[in-house]
């Protein structure tokens, strides 16, 4: 694959979507390397309308239209939106963990007690002090009661939920609340979490591995993220797009494996006229079902539903097409056992389990 192509082809559809795959999932349909892509680093003032996922247009401005349809498929002229306008992330609370919580005797680490109280990881039974795996589930964790982690088998239509410090555990785990945002890959066996304590954490072949500083590895990550989501390049399988929600912007990455990534370019979130009000509302949660040894045959190879505070839940797939209505009736949330849509959530596919899991509250 040249990497011109390439370049334009995620600028112009997000996170890999026109590497012949959005609307390209008819064979041999290739995006045009001209159109003058930003250069990396930059953030991109947001020109007409192309098909990418982020709300909007392409971040190369006018001059992006020179991609003109990604190959002249039909129904690629729609500004397709993904990766939502979503908002309302806490504020940062690691000063109160530190990057050593609290030791298992209940006693403070190296940067003091976590929020969740004095105790470490062993709660009462170890040591003394309230609080559940150090008030956070794993190091630096911001403290309080655990979360949930939500599932919804898909074809089922019951939702069951645990406690997500008996499910997050071990060494490097992340912590039990504060999760920002997550995503499951298709071509890596790892799930990438990033929590409001400033870390992000990665399983990879079901084992958690040391944690990041989001300033120190994610630096364009300058605002909360607010949501996260992920497209396999379909030429490609050492390639997947990473799009951070993270108002006023999204800020996209390829993803290359085993905590390797490459910046690729900041640009301006807009509301999607038939979809998902990325700039003006905000979302609550994002998650990707995708299935690449289907993107020759079916737009529907990746969808990506997200709902938001309007009460409404997007779907979008590859062509970009846009459907969607109320929650209380969508495909996944309609079911009394649903997680609350009114808080902050972060969501993923959890592809070996066939399920959609939702962390929150």
């Amino acid at each position: 694959m040249r990497r011109s192509s390439y370049r334009v082809g995620f600028h112009a559809a997000v996170a890999l979507c026109a590497l012949s795959a959005c609307a390209s999932f008819e064979e041999g349909v290739r995006p045009d390397s001209s159109g003058g892509a930003t250069s990396e680093g930059g953030t991109s003032s947001v020109g007409g309308s192309l098909p990418w996922p982020m709300g909007g247009a392409s971040p190369g401005g006018a001059g992006a239209g020179a991609v003109a349809g990604l190959g002249g498929v039909s129904g690629m002229g729609g500004t397709a939106g993904l990766g939502g306008a979503a908002g309302g992330a806490g504020t940062s609370v690691g000063g109160a963990a530190g990057s050593a919580g609290t030791s298992v005797g209940g006693a403070a680490g190296s940067a003091g007690t976590s929020a969740g109280g004095a105790a470490g990881a062993g709660g009462a039974g170890m040591g003394g002090g309230a609080g559940s795996m150090g008030g956070g589930g794993g190091v630096g964790g911001t403290g309080g009661s655990s979360w949930r982690r939500y599932e919804l088998q898909l074809g089922s239509t019951v939702w069951t939920n645990t406690a997500l410090d008996q499910v997050w555990v071990g060494a490097n785990a992340p912590p039990a609340t504060g999760i920002l945002a997550a995503t499951e890959l298709e071509y890596f066996d790892e799930l990438l979490v990033f929590a409001d304590d400033g870390f992000a954490y990665r399983r990879a072949a079901g084992v958690w591995q040391p944690r990041e500083s989001i300033a120190a590895s994610w630096p364009e990550l300058t605002n909360p993220i607010q949501s996260l989501y992920h497209l396999p390049d379909r030429d490609d399988s050492t390639v997947e797009g990473l799009t951070f929600t993270v108002k006023p912007n999204a800020v996209l990455y390829r993803y290359l494996g085993g905590g390797a990534k490459t910046y690729e370019a900041t640009v301006t979130l807009q509301d999607e006229p038939n979809g998902a009000p990325h700039a003006t509302r905000t979302g609550l949660s994002v998650f990707t079902l995708s299935d690449v040894a289907l993107s020759t045959t079916s737009a529907d190879w990746w969808v990506t539903y997200l709902p938001f505070d309007d009460g409404n839940v997007y779907r979008v797939n590859a062509l970009p097409a846009w459907s969607g209505g109320p929650a209380s009736t969508s495909e996944h949330f309609a079911f009394s056992t649903a997680p609350a849509l009114g808080s902050r959530l972060a969501a993923y596919y959890d592809r070996s389990g066939d399920r959609i899991v939702v962390i929150g509250p």
